[in-house]
């Protein structure tokens, strides 16, 4: 197989070709950073084996024609398992963003966790779009020029529609309706290891939204239940354990602090 590219230009394919590999490495070294080949071993192996399929992509991206013999199956593999990779990294970014979103009333997700799965989308539907253009697909030229298009319309659709969706949302604490019953459900909840528990997440909203902020200690009491801990001056209610995914973690508080005349001045968490 030796028909060309849609980008006829042989520096253009090495700077698409360069692009892959270099992202693919930054994002293997993030999951290594992350520690996640020891608490996600199957995700690990899932990492290097796109990297070593860019890796042969771009050998095929930068000479503009598929090896001839076995080695051409190794290729056409590799290029598949990218651009299965690709879509699956935008559905999983789209569905995390939309998830954002839609949890703002409980947790007053910040835009910005939406705003970074949309472009997470955005980056792989363009690097889905670059693949289409710079590997020779014989045959169907004509198909390939449709993919490309489509994946470049795709990828600036992602981008505008997430931008107007995380703009008309506004800001998060403005839709946060903090529910009692779901936080001391969440409070006597058991922790999973190696992830965030509600109790957490609905504290940093708590926090971030001022939900507590000049309220008596009745009304505190009120919203929040008992403390754990009342020092007079400070109370504080055990949000159970966290950074627990590579064996004990920290124990994780909420506090609220009064000032003398007994309203809540400060919220803030810490860990132990």
């Amino acid at each position: 197989m030796s028909v060309r590219p849609l980008a006829r230009s042989r520096s253009v394919r090495a700077l698409i070709a360069i692009g892959l590999v270099a992202g693919h490495l930054a994002s293997a070294a993030l999951a290594f950073w992350s520690l996640s080949w020891i608490v996600a071993p199957l995700a690990s192996v899932a990492v290097v084996v796109v990297l070593l399929a860019a890796c042969v992509a771009a050998q095929v991206i930068v000479a503009g024609r598929w090896s001839r013999g076995a080695a051409v199956g190794v290729q056409a593999g590799a290029v598949l398992v990218l651009c299965a990779s690709y879509v699956a990294v935008a559905g999983l970014a789209i569905t995390s963003a939309v998830g954002a979103l839609v949890s703002q009333p409980a947790f007053a997700t910040p835009g910005s966790d939406a705003g970074r799965g949309v472009l997470v989308a955005v980056i792989a539907a363009t690097a889905l779009a670059a693949m289409i253009v710079a590997i020779p697909m014989p045959g169907r030229r004509m198909a390939a020029r449709v993919s490309a298009i489509v994946a470049i319309a795709v990828a600036a659709g992602i981008g505008v529609g997430g931008a107007v969706a995380v703009g008309v949302s506004g800001d998060a604490c403005e839709r946060f309706a903090f529910d009692q019953q779901r936080w001391r459900a969440a409070l006597d909840r058991p922790d999973a290891p190696g992830r965030t528990s509600e109790a957490e997440r609905l504290a940093r909203a708590i926090d971030r939204c001022g939900t507590v902020d000049g309220a008596g200690r009745t009304t505190v009491r009120r919203l929040l239940g008992d403390p754990s801990r009342d020092t007079g001056t400070t109370w504080t209610w055990s949000l159970g354990m966290t950074n627990d995914a590579l064996g004990p973690g920290d124990g994780q508080d909420l506090h609220v602090e009064f000032d003398r005349g007994g309203r809540a001045r400060s919220v803030y968490l810490t860990y132990s």
